[in-house]
């Protein structure tokens, strides 16, 4: 059977995979590209009545929130925190805004590691 969760879950690896984003850092979205974890909020703006708020500098806020995951998606999705952390860190494990921000990865690389396990309960 599948859940809400799951749902979102799928949505949001496809959203990663769609080519629909500008990649961008430090941000959930600003000047048009986001951070993964923007793309996710984005994603699930509508169902979960995130408020999305443009400020002048380019900076749009999801739920009050410019570079951190609101409450909401974390407990929405399962994830281990608003950073999207990973359950058990260590030096070969970084959160999602890490791989998005130092990392460098693509969307599709962090839809295959979040598809892989570990960022979000089970």
């Amino acid at each position: 059977m599948t859940t809400k969760r799951d749902e979102y879950r799928a949505r949001v690896l496809a959203a990663l995979r769609s080519g629909e984003y500008k990649q961008g850092r430090g941000a959930l979205r600003s000047s048009g590209r986001f951070c993964c974890l923007g793309v996710i909020c984005d994603t699930l703006k509508e169902e979960l009545e995130l408020e999305e708020e443009q400020r002048a500098s380019g900076v749009v806020l999801y739920g009050g929130m410019q570079v951190r995951t609101p409450h909401s998606v974390v407990e929405a999705l399962g994830l281990y925190g608003c950073f999207g952390e990973p359950a058990h860190p260590d030096p070969a494990t970084y959160s999602l805004a890490r791989l998005n921000d130092e990392e460098r990865k693509t969307f599709a690389e962090i839809a295959d590691i979040l598809e892989a396990g570990g960022h979000w309960k089970p």
